[in-house]
């Protein structure tokens, strides 16, 4: 609903129908959820000379401290907040693809269903990346995955929106 929303303000075609099931058409030029595979090239990919390949973490690295991602135990300034998430842009950290806060801080919700099974967007549970402040450092890496229904309000999860340039 926010993604056919910002749409209709910026005057872009909508990407959902919600009468139909909220059935999709990524082509549209509105905005949208980023599929699993697009938010995990923007998190992780790193193409530069003579080095390419995804790393482990949404800022295109393969470790991490306490100053660049919100995760929990991770001694940062936020551990001792009610609800743990950071503001964004709280670390200096990005992905390759400038993403702050790719891993860790709020699982973000993708297009598509967490089970190849999920056939109801208003039941099935969809796909979410990335971890949150409540994980442990092994589950925010960028390969990191789980699902969400969509009647759950929980402050591990969010998204983000994607909007192809056409």
């Amino acid at each position: 609903l926010y993604c056919n929303e910002q749409s209709d303000i910026e005057s872009y075609t909508k990407v959902y129908v919600p009468t139909n099931g909220w059935t999709s058409n990524l082509s549209a030029s509105g905005y949208r959820l980023p599929t699993e595979t697009e938010w995990y090239k923007a998190s992780a990919w790193v193409y530069a000379t003579n080095t390419y390949g995804f790393k482990i973490y949404g800022t295109g690295q393969d470790t991490l401290s306490k100053n660049e991602i919100n995760y929990f135990d991770s001694g940062d300034d936020f551990e001792g907040n009610a609800v743990r998430t950071a503001p964004v842009g709280s670390y200096d950290s990005e992905s390759p693809y400038e993403l702050k806060d790719a891993s860790g801080n709020v699982w973000e919700w993708c297009q598509g269903f967490y089970d190849s099974a999920g056939s109801d967007p208003d039941v099935d549970a969809h796909a979410a990346r990335g971890g949150s402040w409540a994980n442990i450092a092994s589950d925010i890496e960028a390969t990191s995955r789980n699902g969400f229904k969509p009647d759950m309000a929980l402050s591990t999860v969010g998204f983000r929106l994607l909007r192809v340039n056409q």
